[in-house]
């Protein structure tokens, strides 16, 4: 990272330090602006945000369709037998 405003020594020749040490802080104050506007505009952009939602929305619909599922597994294993138990006697 680059020297700011210099040492006392350069800053006292002739002015140049001065006005050297007073445009790196107009250079550093303007950089500094820039990031806050960027972040500030970062801040207030919602683009991103519906795509969260709708994330977590489907997350919860797998995870609660996962519980049911695994709540009536033996029922659905019961269907299942069932069937192919229906299959086997109609094909023979």
């Amino acid at each position: 990272m680059k020297q700011v405003l210099g040492s006392p020594e350069e800053l006292a020749q002739d002015g140049r330090g001065v006005k050297r040490a007073a445009r790196n802080t107009r250079e550093l104050l303007c950089c500094l602006a820039a990031r806050n506007r960027a972040l500030c505009a970062f801040w207030r952009e919602e683009n991103g945000q519906e795509m969260v939602e709708y994330t977590l929305l489907v997350a919860f619909f797998a995870l609660a369709g996962v519980g049911v599922l695994s709540g009536i597994r033996t029922e659905i294993a019961g269907i299942w037998q069932a069937i192919s138990a229906s299959y086997a006697t109609a094909a023979s």
